[in-house]
């Protein structure tokens, strides 16, 4: 510390130079303060350094809250972690439990056995008592299950009746009693069906003789399917598939048909159909088996076919859409399609 020059009270020339000295003095020991802080905190204003360490102590009490704030969510973690473990423990054992009760269960059920009673019997054993079999319903011993037709007492409940003794379970069936077994040997006109002897004098070698009993006409053939549009036909169509079949059984008729495109006239037009069709039909529903390079609008998914006379018109749908009728536009080379129908025609 820097030593001061005493100063009288009244000043004299020589008072006011110790005077001035003295702020020498005071400025040199100063200058030497700054310069020792200065030294220590690397030319860095101490109201700056002072700044700086307030700042460093909040930014610590920042991290010792937020380190406060994890231990809580690890706590909270570790808590949650425990209770699913206790509740994984108490559902494994509820688990167990139930395991156990049904192999219980399975244990006491056991095949029936005939009732002694001086035996003790569980819940869910089984017992064959004068000839009917009971359940045991609550742990016994030295009651025995009830006499029909009472069916249930407190400790047994009816399981099975027992049928009529050497007779089965019935008395007759068509007038028969049952045989030593409990059976009832039936033969066909017993019960008013036709013998056998009925079926051979029926019996036709073929079901194809026209004036066989069955009087069945069946008629097999060929066809030649076609794409034809309604408002232009386009009868230059081209195919390199185009074949039909048809079974034709007294006035019951169906058809099976493959066409597929190579070369489509560009001049067919109007709404597309199938004509070519043996055998007239009022109406029927065709099942289509496969189709190919026909467009359908958008937001329809689903491609319809159905008989009118001697041909089949095509229409697509969609859900909430109105049926619309297929035009010619919608096909193009290589487009293909296979349908099938059953339908009823005149004789």
């Amino acid at each position: 510390m820097a030593i001061l020059n005493p100063i009288a009270s009244n000043w004299s020339r020589s008072e006011r130079e110790k005077l001035n000295n003295n702020w020498t003095i005071i400025e040199r020991y100063l200058s030497n303060l700054q310069g020792q802080i200065n030294l220590l905190t690397g030319d860095v204003d101490v109201q700056a350094l002072i700044d700086q360490i307030n700042e460093i102590l909040n930014q610590g009490n920042v991290i010792i809250d937020d380190l406060e704030t994890a231990l809580q969510d690890a706590t909270t973690i570790i808590t949650n972690a425990e209770n699913a473990t206790t509740d994984a423990n108490n559902a494994a054992q509820d688990a167990l439990n139930a395991i156990n009760d049904m192999q219980a269960f399975i244990n006491q059920f056991g095949n029936a056995e005939s009732y002694d009673n001086s035996k003790l019997y569980k819940v869910n054993n089984l017992v064959e008592y004068d000839g009917s079999g009971f359940i045991c319903i609550k742990d016994t011993q030295g009651n025995p299950p009830p006499t029909l037709s009472i069916k249930r007492n407190e400790w047994w409940q009816l399981f099975a009746q027992k049928g009529l003794d050497g007779t089965g379970s019935v008395s007759k069936v068509a007038g028969k009693s049952p045989e030593a077994d409990g059976n009832v040997p039936l033969v066909p006109e017993d019960i008013g069906a036709a013998s056998h002897t009925d079926f051979n004098g029926h019996m036709a070698q073929s079901v194809e003789d026209l004036n066989g009993v069955h009087g069945l006409t069946i008629e097999t053939g060929d066809f030649t399917p076609y794409f034809y549009g309604t408002t232009n036909a386009g009868t230059n169509t081209t195919y390199l598939l185009q074949t039909g079949t048809y079974y034709k059984i007294n006035n019951l008729v169906k058809i099976d048909l493959t066409l597929q495109i190579n070369n489509k006239d560009t001049s067919m037009s109007g709404d597309l159909e199938i004509g070519g069709i043996p055998f007239a039909a009022s109406a029927a529903h065709c099942s289509i088996g496969g189709y190919q390079f026909i467009t359908l609008s958008e937001g329809y998914s689903e491609l319809l076919a159905s008989i009118t006379g001697t041909r089949i018109i095509l229409k697509e749908c969609g859900n909430n859409k109105a049926e619309n009728d297929i035009v010619a536009a919608k096909i193009i080379n290589a487009s293909f399609i296979r349908l099938s129908a059953t339908y009823k025609v005149s004789k």
